[in-house]
């Protein structure tokens, strides 16, 4: 029977701390062995598959193996949406595309939009100038 070493008191066979005073109670290799035999006892039976049916893995390893394969597929696939995002918005910034800037189109459309504004300006100050009274056209029109 085992004995508690910190205060003496009388141990059960499975008991991994003592029930007097809480201390942990060493593993012998023996019993560790066995504790980590029961333990991938227990992660195997979870992956045993039932008469008549395919297994999906066969052992929590492959499982465990799967699923960081699978977490670096995604980190791969997040670095690649990545790159190419940063060569499309490079290409554009540098094409003839003009994504994100201001097309030449645009640029002539401005350019004839105020020429035409400003000569609709001067048509109007001529057309203001000729119908002011007092001007030469109203005065030819008064003397006869």
């Amino acid at each position: 029977m085992k004995v508690c070493k910190r205060c003496g008191a009388p141990l059960r066979e499975n008991d991994r701390y003592c029930s007097q005073c809480g201390a942990r109670v060493p593993e012998s290799r023996d019993e560790k062995r066995k504790r980590q035999k029961r333990e991938k006892e227990k992660r195997e039976i979870h992956f045993q598959a039932e008469p008549g049916r395919r297994k999906a893995v066969d052992s929590f390893e492959e499982y465990e193996n799967r699923g960081s394969a699978l977490k670096m597929t995604v980190k791969v696939l997040i670095v690649i949406i990545i790159l190419t995002a940063a060569t499309v918005f490079v290409y554009a910034w540098h094409s003839k595309i003009g994504m994100f800037r201001q097309s030449p189109g645009k640029e002539q459309a401005i350019v004839v939009l105020q020429s035409e504004e400003a000569e609709a300006d001067r048509l109007e100050s001529e057309l203001s100038v000729r119908l002011e009274p007092g001007s030469q056209g109203t005065e030819t029109a008064s003397g006869k």
